[in-house]
């Protein structure tokens, strides 16, 4: 099924939207992604943004790797960071 320049699905205020040109856009209220296995976020580029708190959790390490770690401690209180070969891990 071709549908031409845009797909959007809605239901309410909330949209699923596919475009020709690849961009995929969804948009609510409040937006869960859950799986059985793991979930992959793969791109050139991955910005992350909130207007509030951000909270990570996880039961095994969590792992940063990059050649150029940036951190910002204002508010973070202790933070423990270790940089080995180009990682690290906060913990």
């Amino acid at each position: 099924m071709i549908i031409g320049e845009k797909l959007a699905i809605a239901c309410g205020e909330d949209t699923v939207t596919l475009e020709k040109n690849g961009n995929v856009t969804v948009q609510g209220k409040r937006i869960a992604v859950k799986g059985e296995g793991p979930i992959r976020a793969v791109g050139r580029k991955l910005d992350v943004k909130s207007e509030g708190a951000v909270n990570v959790e996880a039961s095994g390490k969590v792992k940063v790797k990059d050649s150029n770690v940036g951190m910002n401690r204002c508010g973070l209180g202790r933070l423990h960071l270790e940089m080995m070969s180009g990682s690290g891990g906060v913990g």
